[in-house]
């Protein structure tokens, strides 16, 4: 009885027609509202990270600052700016051959360079940041410890996006072994 009532209700609903060019829009990937939110969020930290670049040696007494801290600094920003930038062009083009497996084979092996590489510069941005901050600093009992906490917090954030990455490189290496 179920069965007849379903397919009496399925029958019955009405069917939202769309002409092809509301189709061909739905179906492109940068209407997708995760990229959207990804492309905000990165927008946001490029600003951000622009804006802080600009007025480091000003606010935060950059000239005080040994050189090669300001250099690796600097550094570490743009490589951070450079792998997001990345990421998402990764993201955004996911499809890269007629075949939709050797795509996804081609999607895997990219994204697993990125998670390498995503990781390795967000541990060396973090690990720039607090060597500028520190640097010239009289240390005492106190800041060491306060470090060693910066120090900590930097690795768990560095872990949890390694996790992160495993957990979107372990779909997609499931998605493959079903092909």
């Amino acid at each position: 009885m179920e069965l007849d009532k379903l397919k009496s209700q399925w029958q019955n609903v009405e069917v939202a027609h769309k002409n092809k060019e509301e189709l061909q829009q739905m179906t492109k990937i940068q209407h997708h509202p995760q990229l959207r939110k990804i492309k905000t969020r990165l927008m946001i930290e490029i600003v951000l990270l622009t804006l802080f670049l600009l007025v480091f040696q000003d606010f935060f007494d950059g000239p005080q600052k040994p050189f090669w801290v300001n250099i690796l600094l600097t550094s570490g920003i743009l490589l951070s700016v450079t792998t997001n930038l990345w990421g998402y062009l990764v993201l955004f083009n996911p499809i890269r051959a007629f075949s939709l497996h050797t795509s996804l084979k081609t999607y895997f092996q990219r994204l697993k360079r990125m998670a390498i590489f995503s990781v390795i510069s967000s541990l060396y941005y973090g690990t720039t940041l607090i060597m500028f901050f520190t640097a010239n600093l009289h240390m005492t009992t106190k800041k060491y410890v306060f470090v060693a906490l910066m120090g900590g917090f930097l690795l768990m954030m560095v872990y949890f996006s390694h996790k992160l990455w495993q957990s979107h490189i372990q779909r997609i290496r499931g998605i493959l072994q079903e092909f």
